[in-house]
């Protein structure tokens, strides 16, 4: 009876670690592909304002002359 009480305890045990382990990559995951896409607009925020300064720039440049 008690071999079985624990048997029943390791399999349950084994199957909420795998379900754990599992949750845990998927929110790894997630969690890692926010990171990149907030990067990600950041990078495209970063090199759009740049586009921008450095067109103002060109057309002031050009106005001056």
């Amino acid at each position: 009876m008690l071999l079985g009480v624990r048997v029943g305890f390791v399999t349950m045990y084994s199957m909420i670690s795998t379900i754990d382990s599992r949750i845990s990559v998927r929110v790894g995951f997630v969690t890692m592909y926010s990171m990149i896409s907030t990067i990600d607009s950041r990078i495209s925020y970063v090199s759009c304002g740049l586009n921008l300064g450095c067109s103002k720039g060109q057309e002031h440049y050009e106005s001056k002359r």
